[in-house]
């Protein structure tokens, strides 16, 4: 990626964060696959992360907001 003018960056990285973005908006994980060529068991390991992080903010809100009904 150096030679076109992304250093630090990879391809590999890239395509992780697209895939990530994608699952983000709600895309199914064989739309995914579709767009990035990926596997679907590639994909699904992606969206086990990207649960997991909905999961954990979703739990995060719900304690803030019983918090404060307190």
């Amino acid at each position: 990626m150096r030679q076109i003018g992304f250093p630090g960056y990879s391809r590999h990285g890239l395509r992780k964060n697209a895939v990530n973005r994608l699952l983000e908006a709600g895309c199914a994980t064989a739309q995914v696959a579709a767009v990035t060529g990926q596997t679907l068991q590639m994909v699904e390991h992606y969206a086990a992360q990207v649960n997991q992080a909905r999961l954990a903010d979703e739990a995060i809100r719900k304690l803030i907001e019983n918090e404060g009904s307190r």
